[in-house]
């Protein structure tokens, strides 16, 4: 398994990362291969899939390094990374909290976690909408004819005609 690693990791200075991919998979999958060792193959593999872009790749190898080796700081790193090109705003801020990275960049992930979950937020709720008003539209009518008003003494919800 290391000879396979070590000639993986030349392959991936070389820029052949689809060959080192292969060879650090040959890696992982070796019979008796401690865990500390297989966690730093799969980071590995990890950043050959980096190279080529392929950021669930990054974060499924990544995540399993940090499963056999919670502190390793290369996997987070990877993973963080993949996880912010896929738009994990949330994911990536939970790995820089563990990285302990500077609080302006915490601060950068933060907002976009939170403008994500409002966009999701907004998304999800045009989509209830318009699911309401295909099924209203059988009967003629549609959301917007009827008013939701707040009890202030229960906090309960009253639907209302318009």
């Amino acid at each position: 398994a290391r000879a396979r690693k070590e000639e993986a990791n030349a392959l991936y200075n070389a820029a052949n990362y689809h060959r080192a991919i292969h060879l650090y998979t040959v890696a992982i999958s070796s019979p008796h291969v401690p865990d500390h060792e297989r966690a730093i193959y799969l980071a590995n593999r990890a950043a050959a899939a980096l190279k080529l872009q392929r950021f669930q790749d990054v974060v499924r190898d990544a995540s399993q390094a940090l499963d056999l080796n919670p502190g390793y700081v290369k996997a987070l790193v990877r993973r963080k990374e993949a996880r912010e090109r896929l738009a994990d705003w949330q994911g990536a801020l939970e790995d820089a909290k563990q990285l302990a990275l500077p609080p302006a960049e915490l601060h950068r992930l933060s907002t976009a976690a939170q403008q994500k979950e409002a966009t999701d937020r907004q998304e999800a709720m045009s989509a209830l909408k318009g699911l309401g008003n295909s099924i209203l539209s059988n009967f003629g009518m549609s959301l917007d004819d009827f008013a939701v008003e707040k009890d202030p003494n229960s906090g309960s919800f009253n639907v209302k005609m318009k």
